[in-house]
């Protein structure tokens, strides 16, 4: 149940780097951005991850390599569409309403970078999995294998901090990424407590995903299980 047209793959392919990698781009040459700071956010790090994994994809379609029943490509598929998905759910469910009361005058104009990093690439990214994708692939234990994504992220800014690392956003310095991640302002227990609830729901979500991979081969195989006059009306 997919589109197996490797130009047509590819040309879709060409279009996600496209508004990925010009999001990316605006990102780190922001005014005022500093490179370190930039690229220690979630949102360009999980960006920067797709990027990588289509450029791959896009190269196996041009050299026509076949991957799609390949184990390690779809834990590696099924986690990165998770990993982007984190980002499209925490900015439009947490940070965008919050940040919007926070910064309005920034809020209130058009911004093309939060659209591509945190909208375009991953709607792209699920869009490409529902399109070219062999689907019936995932498995379930790919969601527990999933939910590590935040818990790397976290000792990720561990280190950095620790290195004397900052974030930089709308011209003020912090010592973390993302306002939740604030165990000093917030108190350690807040802190654990939002901790639990995305590793929690990043687990929901890769089960979700799973149950629609496998839903989604359940109903191409009855389609293709029925009477030829039945699947194919004139």
């Amino acid at each position: 149940m997919r589109i197996t047209n490797r130009f047509i793959s590819a040309g879709f392919r060409l279009l996600y780097l496209a508004g990925a990698l010009y999001g990316v781009l605006l990102s780190l040459f922001a005014p005022g951005m500093e490179m370190p700071s930039a690229l220690s956010f979630y949102t360009m790090q999980s960006n920067l991850v797709c990027v990588v994994m289509t450029l791959v994809l896009l190269s196996c379609n041009l050299a026509d390599i076949e991957y799609h029943k390949n184990r390690v490509y779809s834990v590696l598929r099924f986690c990165t569409i998770v990993c982007i998905f984190l980002t499209f759910i925490l900015y439009h469910a947490v940070l965008h309403p919050r940040m919007t009361a926070a910064y309005p005058e920034y809020f209130s104009r058009f911004s093309l970078t939060d659209v591509l990093l945190n909208t375009y690439t991953p709607l792209m990214m699920l869009a490409d999995y529902l399109l070219f994708d062999e689907k019936g692939q995932f498995r379930w234990w790919y969601a527990p294998v999933s939910a590590i994504i935040p818990l790397l992220y976290i000792g990720y800014i561990a280190i950095y901090t620790a290195l004397e690392g900052r974030f930089v956003s709308y011209d003020i310095a912090r010592r973390v990424p993302y306002y939740f991640l604030d165990y000093q302002a917030m108190g350690t227990g807040k802190a654990l407590l939002w901790g639990t609830l995305i590793t929690a729901g990043t687990i929901v979500g890769a089960l979700l995903l799973w149950a629609l991979d496998h839903a989604l081969r359940r109903l191409w195989e009855a389609y293709q299980a029925r009477p030829a006059r039945d699947r194919d009306p004139v």
